[in-house]
């Protein structure tokens, strides 16, 4: 009997990630859809200089990313800054996180739903960039 009590336990602090954990898911997501929006240009992220992560103005489960890029363009680095937002789910114990992929914000582009759920920046370039950090994500 004890085995069925500590079980779930022991299952949910093992399968639990960090909140560091979740925040690396969501850098790498948020770096993979700003190279989406830069694949039919020169410009590349040389590297992320700063990252920053907070609860979202979208509500509850939805979390603000913000990366410092160093961008290299027409031989130059560049700072720039890029704004990202998702939202977490997570089954119980800790098992089975994900980050959804909800909106970026960077060099010009506003890409993804508002915070009423409205895609802006065109349906095409959402879901592009939506499989692009699911793939960076997996």
């Amino acid at each position: 009997m004890k085995f069925f009590i500590c079980f779930p336990i022991l299952v949910g602090l093992t399968s639990c990630q960090s909140r560091e954990d979740k925040n690396g898911v969501m850098a790498k997501g948020c770096e993979a859809a700003a190279q989406g929006l830069m694949a039919n240009s020169n410009d590349q992220i040389d590297s992320i200089s700063s990252q920053t992560f907070s609860n979202s103005t979208y509500g509850s489960g939805y979390k603000s990313v913000s990366l410092k890029a160093n961008l290299m363009r027409d031989g130059y680095l560049e700072d720039e800054n890029i704004e990202c937002i998702f939202f977490e789910n997570e089954g119980p114990f800790g098992i089975g996180y994900s980050a959804e992929f909800i909106h970026i914000s960077f060099n010009g582009n506003d890409i993804g739903k508002d915070a009423e759920g409205n895609i802006k920046g065109g349906i095409n370039d959402f879901m592009s960039i939506t499989d692009s950090v699911g793939k960076a994500t997996r």
